[in-house]
C-alpha cells in the first residue's frame, strides 16, 4: 500500500529514532514501528502524527497494539 508507505517515509523524516517497516496486504497494511529513545522522543507523537496522516490520506487506523518491542499500527482503506 503506498500511501502507508508515504506515511513511514514521512515519520522517518521527522524522527530519525525511529526504525519502520511496512507490511501491505490488498487493502490492509502493518506499519511496524521501534523507537530508539523513549524518554526523550515521545512514543506518542508519532501515533498521532501517523493517524493525522492516515486520515488525510484516506486511510483508517484498525488497531494499535506491541510485540517484542515493536508497535504495531494496521491500517485500512476507507
Amino acid at each position: 500500500m503506498e500511501k502507508a508507505a508515504a506515511i513511514v517515509e514521512r515519520l522517518l523524516e521527522l524522527n530519525p529514532y525511529l526504525e519502520a517497516v511496512v507490511e501491505a496486504s490488498g487493502s490492509t497494511a502493518r506499519v511496524l514501528v521501534r523507537e530508539d529513545c523513549w524518554d526523550a522522543c515521545g512514543l506518542e507523537e508519532w501515533k498521532l502524527h501517523l493517524s493525522l496522516e492516515a486520515s488525510r490520506l484516506g486511510l483508517r487506523v484498525r488497531s494499535y497494539s506491541e510485540r517484542g518491542g515493536w508497535s504495531i499500527v494496521e491500517l485500512a482503506c476507507g
